[in-house]
């Protein structure tokens, strides 16, 4: 089934002023800060600049006073500049994981005041020739945690070869928590140097599986991302259906990915107006949707063709 054949997302976006301010001011920058003027150094995942570089571009050019720095880390590397004081400002595609949150503790330090983005996925996927269509949440945990092979499981010619981003990505976090849940790994899981290199690696091994974000593969037509069945929250089993936005807002999908700008103060400055930017201004919203992916603030109506 095409899903974009059969479901419309129409959106109605919230009107909202991520500053306050709907004139534009493109005087030079100024070295005293204000709510859309001074000098920002913001910390973004690597694994999510396709989507976050365009947000950038766009608060420039509305807001030209403000001296702009973007550094693309490791979502490791930018939770250190986080929770070491060095940024101001981060977004990554990841909460903290449990050996942050128990530093924090220990020093006895709050949790972060936070925006929520945008709603991406963890997917499989494959060459679109692959013999292997649907998988469900069982069948992963039992090739991951247990070690069993795939082509025992459905029976199959070739022994599949995984691939996914390196060990401090955010995608690698999400699998840890979604598919190993706190187990050992028990399968050769082959860790690359970025999303780019997992498709390549899958192009380039009939047998491959890439492990990434449906931000990363949407609107590829060289793959194909395997539909995942599920139990739900209230134990009623989900169906694989097509990995789409339309899905991921019914909660259809098992394995969501939320994107966070995290704030070093809880105060009404730079960083939290520009954070308020990237997490409301509605022309950048309509930019998410547009990749195939779920804008938070938006209002969205599902119609069925």
């Amino acid at each position: 089934m095409n899903m974009g054949k059969n479901i419309i997302i129409i959106i109605s976006m919230l009107i909202i002023s991520a500053c306050g301010d709907s004139k534009y001011e493109t005087k030079e920058p100024s070295q005293a800060e204000t709510m859309n003027s001074g000098k920002l150094r913001v910390v973004v995942d690597e694994s999510i600049k396709s989507i976050l570089d365009t947000g950038m571009v766009m608060y420039q050019n509305d807001y030209e006073k403000v001296l702009l720095t973007t550094e693309y880390m490791n979502a490791r590397r930018s939770m250190a500049e986080l929770l070491g004081g060095l940024s101001r400002l981060i977004i990554v595609a990841r909460d903290y994981l449990p050996d942050e949150d128990s530093l924090m503790k220990l020093h006895k330090v709050d949790k972060h005041y936070r925006m929520k983005v945008a709603t991406d996925a963890l997917v499989f996927f494959a060459n679109k020739d692959y013999m292997i269509d649907t998988l469900n949440e069982a069948e992963l945990k039992r090739i991951f945690q247990d070690g069993e092979r795939l082509s025992k499981i459905f029976k199959i010619n070739g022994e599949a070869k995984y691939y996914i981003n390196e060990v401090n990505s955010s995608e690698y976090s999400h699998f840890n928590n979604y598919i190993l849940d706190k187990k050992e790994l028990r399968t050769n899981l082959n860790f690359v140097n970025s999303s780019d290199e997992v498709k390549e690696k899958v192009l380039e091994d009939k047998n491959g599986i890439g492990i990434a974000y449906l931000s990363h593969i949407n609107k590829d037509d060289r793959f194909k991302m395997i539909e995942i069945g599920f139990h739900d929250s209230t134990g009623k089993y989900m169906r694989p259906v097509p990995v789409h936005q339309a899905y991921l807002v019914q909660d259809r999908y098992p394995y969501p990915v939320d994107y966070w700008v995290y704030l070093l103060e809880d105060r009404r400055n730079l960083p939290f107006w520009f954070g308020s930017y990237i997490a409301k201004e509605s022309k950048y919203q309509k930019i998410i949707l547009e990749k195939g992916i779920v804008p938070e603030f938006a209002r969205i109506q599902l119609v069925t063709e």
